[in-house]
């Protein structure tokens, strides 16, 4: 029968096992934070200015996004915050994310004679990880899709925000 003074020991052990499952959970989550984007720092002449903006309504208004390549982020948007962004021409991947959640990226081609924008929105399908936690690994709490540009009456309720690549 186990005394007294066994039970502390125990207690520790599962203190010590509570603490290494939280840590792994934790470091499963990702942190991002704007950067710059060496290849997208080319010339004029081979790019072209793109539009992203973050319209409000979504159910995480406390939360920054962050929008950059496949390899980085190059700015935050909060709600009702835009930015013009000069891209080179080509085939590119934008990227999504915000802390804490998978990110969501799309492939683009950004052409010399059409206008592009991008908006930014809470993905609707992340609500399934409010019943199923698991899911939450997989799937995006943010999504980045091909949009309508912000007309200038818009604007007037978006805050500019400058990056510098």
């Amino acid at each position: 029968m186990p005394s007294a003074l066994q039970t502390p020991v125990r207690t520790s052990n599962m203190h010590k096992i509570y603490f290494l499952f939280l840590l792994v959970f934790l470091s499963g989550c990702v942190s991002s934070s704007p950067n710059s984007e060496p290849t997208w720092l080319v010339p004029k002449s081979e790019s072209k200015d793109i539009q992203i903006y973050r319209p409000e309504g979504s159910h995480s208004r406390a939360i920054a996004v962050y929008f950059g390549s496949a390899e980085n982020y190059v700015l935050g948007l909060d709600e009702n915050q835009y930015a013009v962004l000069n891209i080179p021409y080509g085939e590119q991947t934008l990227r999504v994310q915000p802390n804490g959640s998978t990110d969501d990226s799309i492939q683009v081609v950004i052409s010399r004679d059409t206008i592009q924008c991008f908006s930014i929105r809470a993905n609707d399908a992340a609500w399934a990880a409010v019943a199923v936690p698991i899911l939450a690994a997989g799937i995006p709490s943010f999504v980045i899709a091909e949009d309508k540009c912000l007309d200038s009456q818009e604007k007037e309720n978006y805050t500019l925000i400058r990056s510098e690549l």
